[in-house]
């Protein structure tokens, strides 16, 4: 008869011995050369997620990335899942009784009902913070930058070249907020259109005024929350009806504010400390009458094509004469703001 203490010292080693067989019988179900392809594949799809990771979280950007086209990015906020987004916005103000009676009466046409989504993305996308995963929002933030200085090369994500355009930091996406994503959508459209491009880069030339400058992307930003009023508001549900399109009268609305604070702001030696009230005025001009201004835009891009054209086919005194005359033009261009006004 065995003691105790042998008896668990058999039993342990019967275990022991149950363990190993355990083990030695899971080894001869491996395969190790399979093993050993799954780990090797594991790691180069690790090495992959930190490269990419690589490329979109740290301070760097690889090469020359293709300039995108607003319709790549319309594109991409179309076929994105925005459910999170659309949960929270207010497309429409709320009114009382009393003032929904008189905009039934007075107030601005009901947007078409087939444009009401269109309507809804432009406030999901102004809902949307810029992210570094998605490539979409990196190449936009690249196409700005490249556009408005006329770089070739990508640059760094953060950085002080930032501010150059405009911006108050190293990093952009801080500015965004109160208008998301559609700040950056907006700074992109100026620019990437040949006229408005111009347009952009005289305004830019503007804001680094010795005494008139003004953070340029900012600006813009601020622009941006006046269209977003505008539109929540119903001021330009006529020309979206009219269009059958909401996003392009949105954009465009925002050059032609652009182009009428530009005016303004150059005609009058405007400088930053009275940005604010000028700003307000603008709002308000430009929300009574967005029609004018949208024509006002207009005439300016074709009086731009107009005169490009020209150029190509005259010699110098002629194409100083058409520089005069378009010099003419925009300022009737600012007669017309000041009727708005």
């Amino acid at each position: 008869m065995m003691d105790g203490d042998s008896e668990l010292i058999m039993q342990t080693e019967r275990m022991d011995d149950n363990k190993a067989a355990a083990v030695y019988k899971h080894r001869l179900l491996v395969d190790n050369d399979y093993a050993k392809q799954e780990l090797e594949k594991a790691q180069t799809e690790w090495e992959t997620v930190n490269s990419t990771r690589s490329d979109t979280n740290v301070n760097s950007w690889p090469g020359n990335t293709e300039i995108i086209t607003i319709d790549d990015v319309i594109s991409h906020f179309k076929s994105a899942d925005m459910s999170i987004y659309m949960a929270n916005i207010v497309p429409v103000i709320e009114r009382s009784k009393l003032a929904s009676l008189f905009r039934l009466i007075w107030g601005p046409p009901v947007l078409d009902s087939s444009l009401d989504d269109e309507r809804k993305l432009v406030f999901a996308i102004a809902s949307c913070p810029f992210h570094n995963e998605e490539i979409v929002h990196l190449r936009v933030l690249q196409s700005i930058y490249k556009l408005l200085t006329n770089n070739q090369n990508d640059c760094p994500r953060y950085g002080s070249h930032w501010e150059q355009i405009g911006f108050q930091g190293n990093d952009p996406s801080t500015d965004l907020r109160g208008v998301g994503f559609l700040g950056l959508l907006h700074l992109l459209y100026i620019v990437m259109n040949p006229q408005t491009l111009s347009l952009a880069r005289d305004i830019l030339q503007l804001s680094r005024d010795e005494k008139q400058n003004f953070p340029f992307a900012v600006m813009g930003i601020n622009l941006t929350r006046i269209v977003l009023q505008a539109l929540r508001e119903e001021r330009l549900n006529k020309e979206c009806n009219r269009k059958k399109n909401v996003i392009l009268v949105v954009n465009e609305f925002y050059v032609g504010i652009f182009l009428h604070l530009y005016n303004i702001w150059s005609k009058n030696n405007v400088t930053i400390e009275s940005s604010g009230f000028i700003l307000k005025d603008v709002e308000s001009t430009v929300k009574k009458r967005p029609k004018v201004l949208l024509r006002n835009l207009e005439d300016y891009i074709n009086t731009k094509n107009k005169l490009e054209t020209n150029s190509s086919k005259l010699n110098p005194a002629q194409t100083t004469q058409e520089t005069r005359i378009f010099s003419d033009i925009e300022s009737e261009l600012r007669f017309v703001d000041d009727e708005i006004t």
